[in-house]
């Protein structure tokens, strides 16, 4: 049968070979030309790497962990996947189908970072299979359907960090080239009716009485407001990445608590050996020592380095 590199075709091909003996098939594999095969030729031959953005691994496992753990990624392919289980727009191997649309959302619990021109349809179909979804979207206020995302909302949604690293390619590492404009926010959005009712009447009124203080939000903002939006009269209010981490904290099992002790004393550490040691030898740079297993530093001495080193 001849073989190839990829351990996902071999085994597809031995399945269809397998299936067609049990059948008395006999198939044969016969070359095509191009010209005679354009639309496979073309497919075969483009690579839209434009639309090959992952997000990073690390905001994506905050935002599982701070929702749901979902089943399955519904706007992927084999380079850009989070999840074993995934959803292609062509078909691919891996996939457990293909277009999002096509299936049904009801019985999973989905993750959703779907172009951004098809938002409309992402929301639309959470609504009618009434389905559980963490959405990362943009955060757009002036679009048609955002108050159909405010509508959905069963959590507070969440700001993501600006961070250089927070879109990329992952056949090449390429950053996104509007990271220095984009504010993204991970939505939990629910089409059952009764959460998106049980988390709306814990929400505060939007409006307050005359002569009282409007509420305000103390949270740490990424973006130009710390208010989603309103969504019949009640005010939804973001939660900030890092202090969402911090309250999940105090829920958190004893040795996931000294875990993350350890890891701020180091930084702390870190930031105090900085402090104490720059007025005697200069701005000193930290850098991981991974042979070592420890924390190497090299100072930058100011004017004339001492003799000796």
């Amino acid at each position: 049968m001849g073989g190839s590199k990829s351990d996902s075709l071999n085994s597809l091909a031995r399945q269809l070979w397998e299936w067609c003996m049990k059948r008395n098939i006999f198939i044969s594999a016969q070359h095509i030309p191009g010209r005679m095969n354009s639309a496979a030729d073309q497919l075969s031959r483009t690579f839209a790497n434009n639309l090959e953005w992952s997000l990073n691994t690390n905001v994506f496992h905050q935002i599982t962990h701070l929702t749901f753990i979902p089943d399955i990624d519904l706007f992927a392919s084999s380079l850009n996947s989070k999840l074993s289980r995934f959803v292609s727009w062509h078909p691919e191997p891996g996939a457990e189908a293909v277009n999002a649309f096509s299936i049904n959302w009801s019985n999973l619990k989905c993750y959703a970072f779907p172009p951004f021109s098809l938002l409309p349809q992402v929301l639309r179909k959470i609504s009618m299979d009434k389905a559980l979804v963490s959405l990362t979207a943009l955060l757009w206020t002036t679009q048609s359907w955002y108050p159909l995302l405010l509508q959905l909302l069963v959590d507070k949604p969440i700001l993501l960090p600006r961070k250089d690293n927070l879109l990329f390619q992952p056949h090449s590492q390429t950053l996104h080239p509007m990271k220095d404009h984009l504010v993204l926010a991970a939505w939990k959005l629910s089409g059952n009716p009764l959460e998106t009712e049980a988390f709306l009447t814990k929400q505060p009124v939007s409006l307050p009485h005359l002569g009282r203080r409007g509420p305000i939000n103390n949270t740490i903002q990424h973006g130009n407001s710390g208010v989603a939006g309103v969504h019949r009269g009640k005010l939804i209010l973001f939660n900030h990445l890092l202090t969402t981490l911090l309250i999940s904290f105090q829920s958190a099992s004893p040795m996931a608590k000294v875990t993350v002790l350890l890891t701020c004393t180091g930084l702390l550490c870190r930031r105090l050996f900085i402090q104490l040691t720059t007025p005697l030898l200069g701005p000193i740079h930290l850098f991981p020592d991974f042979s070592r297993g420890c924390t190497m530093f090299a100072p930058r001495f100011r004017g004339t380095p001492p003799h000796g080193t």
